[in-house]
């Protein structure tokens, strides 16, 4: 309101003075921008007009003239307004440039480029026109013209964030990632960059990889008070990516109450919850996520996978394939949903189908980061008399597993076999496995020559258990221990004679720990008055729980000091060996110990592992291991009573 007033009195004073001295083309001019900016456009026509008619040779009159006839009418007439003041004006500069401008916006690009040149020639620190040559020349794909026009722009006028943007941009366009870093760091030092312009530096850098800058600047960004849905997204992601988990949460919580519209928000909250465990508070987010985007294959995916995750595989089966029903295209959503319907099925016990959509775990993360070690050699099929080398692909748990399908497929080649294993297993793998060739996942070379075909160790299931019956086959005991070591560490720990349980109680993932894990402080009260040594197979840092449990409960637990149970795998398989039991979570210790044939107990939580099926008591992978569930979600409580009832029953009491 002021500032229409104020205009309204400079229209009065302009006019007074035009009264007076109606030759004035300046104040002529002056009126019609007052006109203008009041939005009086037919006035500041009009005005504008009659400078120009009061002087053909005032270049600045036939600039606003032609912004109002763009504005109002058309992009042709304002162009041939500028032809004609150039005519007049053949030396202005400013007339050329804004024709060049209107000339490239109608599609004249040829035209447009020998004026801006001209601009260029005239007036070689002209640095816009240099500018606006460059996006010509981006237009036309034409990135190493452009790339040297921005370069001259940047040493013109170095306080100029956006052509050290674009400088990066089109780096990145052209692969060069290296120098796309260097400009993006450039700019970001440019004292006169906006918070937007940061961002997209940010952004970019992320995407490139600088992890650190990348996280700085947003958290900068995030200082000064400037928010966007964007920002609080990759931050989050980021802190993710460190490990920085409640913080990612926090500010992913923080963003839902400024932006309760945005889905991928309310989608990377149900990840987050689902990689936690917080199954339920995932469905939500995830809902809630699909109700604002209904076309949201991703978001369906990851829903499904968690009503998977709390036994509800029909709703879960159901949600995948609606996910594959909208997303037709061959990318890694659909790949992702193809993986985790396999995973369901696998399961649910229907293994062929299972086994064959599990194959599209290399499309998916982790799977599509593995380097194949012979990506020119042929997949075994399970074809007899041929050499193939088989390869792990995943942790050692999974490697123990696929281990005990690997003397079936040494009958089945018939010929020879080499496998790529993670060191610390071969040992025990020589030993139980004779004839059979283990060496170092990390040494390839040389290697192709030797055999026919090769194959993931994970794609054995796929040729050896497509249905229950199949796992018939499963040995009782696959795996065999140092026997001279086992007696060695009887002496050692001073158990001749005593009961024995090796007890495990954690799983050291970044995520999901208190999903398949305990303290020892509620785990190992259950062994209170057992008549039995407990023996520590945990491994990682945790002599500090065990000092504070024994403390706290007088119960001892004995720890082997020449057996690294992080790196030492074959003494781990010694110390399992002189145990009577083994009572463990879900870790490597069940799986050595299942491979090994030892009774073991293993304690589930209530969504576990595929491998570990639903409702069943015994394991189809070891016989030797007895299932126990959890009831509900994240409550061990009811295990806990049931396992100190079986305890009570296999060993006397004291």
């Amino acid at each position: 309101m002021i500032r229409k007033k104020l205009l309204k009195k400079a229209l009065d004073l302009a006019n007074h003075f035009v009264t007076n001295n109606p030759k004035s083309y300046e104040v002529i001019n002056l009126l019609g921008v007052i006109h203008l900016k009041l939005g009086e456009f037919d006035n500041s026509i009009e005005e504008f007009e009659k400078a120009i008619n009061k002087n053909p040779y005032f270049p600045r009159a036939y600039n606003n003239l032609a912004f109002v006839i763009k504005k109002k009418r058309s992009l042709k007439e304002a162009s041939n307004i500028l032809r004609k003041g150039l005519d007049n004006n053949p030396e202005d500069n400013s007339l050329r440039y804004y024709l060049a401008d209107l000339l490239n916006e109608e599609g004249d690009t040829i035209e447009a480029k020998r004026l801006f040149w001209e601009c260029v020639t005239r007036n070689p620190k002209d640095w816009e026109s240099k500018y606006k040559l460059g996006n010509l020349y981006e237009k036309q794909e034409k990135y190493t013209l452009a790339l040297s026009m921005y370069k001259k722009v940047a040493r013109d006028k170095k306080n100029f964030p956006l052509v050290k943007i674009k400088m990066a941009d089109l780096c990145k366009k052209m692969g060069n990632k290296k120098n796309a870093r260097i400009f993006y760091r450039h700019a970001k030092n440019v004292k006169e960059i906006s918070s937007k312009q940061l961002q997209h530096v940010a952004t970019n850098l992320l995407e490139l990889g600088d992890l650190k800058i990348a996280t700085n600047i947003f958290e900068k960004l995030m200082n000064e008070k400037f928010e966007s849905e964007e920002l609080f997204i990759n931050l989050s992601n980021l802190y993710l990516n460190a490990g920085r988990f409640d913080e990612s949460i926090n500010l992913l919580k923080h963003a839902r109450e400024k932006y309760p519209s945005n889905e991928i928000i309310h989608f990377n909250l149900g990840n987050l919850n689902k990689k936690e465990g917080n199954f339920l508070e995932a469905i939500r987010e995830l809902k809630l996520a699909i109700n604002i985007k209904s076309n949201f294959p991703q978001a369906y995916s990851n829903l499904g996978v968690t009503y998977n995750n709390i036994g509800e595989y029909s709703k879960g089966l159901k949600l995948l394939n609606r996910s594959l029903s909208i997303n037709r295209e061959t990318n890694v959503s659909r790949y992702s949903s193809l993986t985790n319907i396999g995973i369901a099925f696998i399961t649910l016990g229907k293994f062929k189908e299972g086994w064959e959509k599990y194959e599209y775990r290399w499309k998916v993360d982790p799977g599509d980061k593995v380097v194949w070690p012979f990506k020119d050699k042929a997949l075994w099929d399970g074809k007899s008399e041929s050499k193939v080398l088989l390869w792990r692909e995943q942790g050692i748990g999974d490697d123990i597993i696929f281990l005990g399908l690997v003397p079936e497929a040494y009958e089945a080649a018939g010929k020879a076999m080499s496998v790529l294993i993670d060191p610390r297993l071969i040992p025990i793998c020589e030993r139980s496995m004779p004839g059979i060739e283990f060496l170092p996942a990390v040494k390839r070379s040389s290697l192709e020559d030797r055999f026919d075909y090769q194959l993931p160790m994970g794609s054995l299931p796929r040729l050896f258990r497509n249905s229950e019956e199949d796992f018939n086959k499963t040995r009782k005991s696959y795996f065999k221990a140092d026997t001279a070591r086992v007696e060695q560490l009887r002496k050692e720990l001073g158990v001749e004679g005593r009961k024995v349980i090796g007890i495990s109680w954690k799983s050291f993932k970044s995520l999901n720990t208190t999903k398949k894990s305990m303290d020892l402080d509620q785990f190992g009260r259950i062994f209170k008055d057992c008549n039995v040594a407990l023996l520590n197979l945990q491994y990682g840092e945790v002599d500090e729980e065990i000092r504070e449990f024994k403390e706290i409960t007088g119960i001892d637990v004995l720890q082997s000091s020449s057996v690294d149970l992080r790196e030492d795998l074959d003494g781990l398989a010694a110390l399992i060996e002189l145990c009577d039991l083994v009572v463990s979570t879900s870790n490597v210790t069940i799986h050595m110990a299942g491979a090994l044939g030892k009774d073991s107990w293993v304690l589930l939580p209530f969504a576990a592992n595929f491998w570990w099926l639903i409702e069943r008591t015994d394991s189809l992978w070891y016989p030797t291991v007895r299932l126990y569930r959890q009831k509900s979600l994240q409550d061990w409580s009811e295990i806990l009573q049931v396992i100190r009832s079986d305890l009570d029953q296999r060993f006397d009491k004291l």
